[in-house]
């Protein structure tokens, strides 16, 4: 349908060009600046610190993210709260580097 069309114009297409104009975390959302002079990458990686405290995770959760872009939320949430992360993306393009980025992770 159209929102299938309008995610496929949008979100499918080569993660390189994300890569551009993104910073490593590949967040395509807005950022949580702690401090003035934080950069761009640190200001992503407090927002999903303050995600993660705000959701009070305990090791051994199991979280669902909806609508996981490139994965970065569910590969820190995985990683520094010890949960399982299931994540869904219309996005076969974001899908495939996410999975690729999890892996990677570890």
């Amino acid at each position: 349908g159209l929102a299938a069309k309008n995610v496929q114009h949008h979100y499918d297409i080569p993660t390189k060009f994300y890569e551009l104009w993104l910073d490593e975390t590949m967040t395509y959302s807005c950022a949580y600046y702690t401090a003035p002079d934080s950069s761009l990458q640190q200001a992503q990686m407090d927002k999903h610190r303050h995600i993660a405290a705000k959701l009070k995770l305990e090791p051994g959760m199991h979280v669902m993210e909806i609508g996981s872009g490139w994965g970065t939320l569910a590969i820190y949430l995985a990683k520094y709260c010890d949960v399982k992360v299931t994540a869904i993306n219309v996005s076969t393009e974001q899908l495939a580097a996410s999975r690729l980025r999890a892996i990677e992770a570890g």
